[in-house]
């Protein structure tokens, strides 16, 4: 991927960054809860360059998806 001033982009570093950021975390109980209600997986993702990125999820119960 190419960043905003035409260099290489690593997607890894931002990885990172997610990793030591609490957001994720702090929104696992909402992913459960959400998972819960709807019976799907659900998923905690940001858009970046066009790309979506998973960055937590929670999977569904059920054993047809």
């Amino acid at each position: 991927m190419r960043g905003g001033d035409g260099e290489r982009h690593d997607p890894a570093q931002d990885l990172t960054f997610l990793r030591r950021h609490s957001f994720a975390v702090q929104a696992r109980p909402y992913l459960w809860k959400l998972r819960n209600l709807s019976r799907e997986t659900a998923n905690l993702a940001v858009v970046d360059d066009g790309a979506v990125i998973i960055v937590n999820r929670v999977e569904s119960r059920e054993i047809m998806r």
